[in-house]
């Protein structure tokens, strides 16, 4: 594994489990600002989660296509050689970097930084206290850490700070998440100069990036709705 004096940030994502351009515009915009930052930059899939967009039919390794995926987009912004890929359901195979040098990653490691729907959070990953989960589909999880839902809670625990890109628009930052979980506002990094690139193999994983009921759902918490 490549070896420097910079601290490394790991950003665990899916941008195989949902190959649409905003996905992959997000989480590179996130790897890239970091790196310009002066970070060590590496790039995760251990979410557990089926590539589905990868497999035509039943004689496919989706898995393995997934990671190549994965591979792609990496060199295309200079990140060849920074990535891993844990297919957990895929046999338990790694791509990328073999389970010892994933394993060293994550233990050396300054940062782990995740989205709620990115990686459901394992020992390694909370090991050390080094967890941020950036909540990008807002205001689900508040609300249902505000409504005291136990397995809400359990997996919030699971992570040492919090930030999110929910607004208050017109006012100031207060959403009635519960004590103890103190989201911080964020907003979504952006390179002014990160031209639009080709990014998809495959001409399917050129759909709207917008999904997930987030985009037009409402959420309701102690008598008021936020949209």
């Amino acid at each position: 594994m490549l070896q420097s004096n910079h601290p490394r940030v790991v950003v665990l994502g899916m941008m195989s489990r949902t190959p649409v351009p905003g996905v992959i515009w997000q989480t590179m915009h996130y790897l890239l600002g970091f790196q310009r930052l002066g970070c060590e930059v590496f790039y995760v899939e251990d979410h557990g989660m089926t590539p589905t967009a990868f497999f035509d039919d039943s004689h496919d390794d989706g898995w393995e296509s997934a990671a190549g995926f994965v591979d792609s987009i990496m060199r295309q912004f200079g990140l060849g050689g920074r990535w891993a890929y844990h297919a957990e359901h895929g046999g338990g195979r790694h791509f990328g970097m073999s389970p010892a040098e994933l394993s060293s990653l994550y233990g050396s490691s300054a940062l782990l930084l995740k989205s709620p729907r990115a990686t459901r959070p394992r020992p390694e990953h909370t090991a050390g206290g080094r967890l941020v989960m950036v909540e990008t589909d807002p205001v689900e999880l508040g609300t249902q850490l505000a409504a005291g839902d136990p397995v809400a809670i359990e997996y919030a625990k699971a992570h040492s700070a919090f930030f999110t890109f929910a607004e208050n628009l017109g006012g100031r930052m207060r959403l009635p998440f519960t004590p103890g979980f103190d989201f911080l506002p964020t907003r979504q990094p952006v390179g002014p100069r990160l031209g639009t690139r080709s990014t998809s193999p495959r001409d399917r994983c050129s759909r709207p990036s917008a999904t997930g009921d987030s985009c037009t759902g409402r959420f309701r918490s102690t008598n008021e709705v936020y949209h």
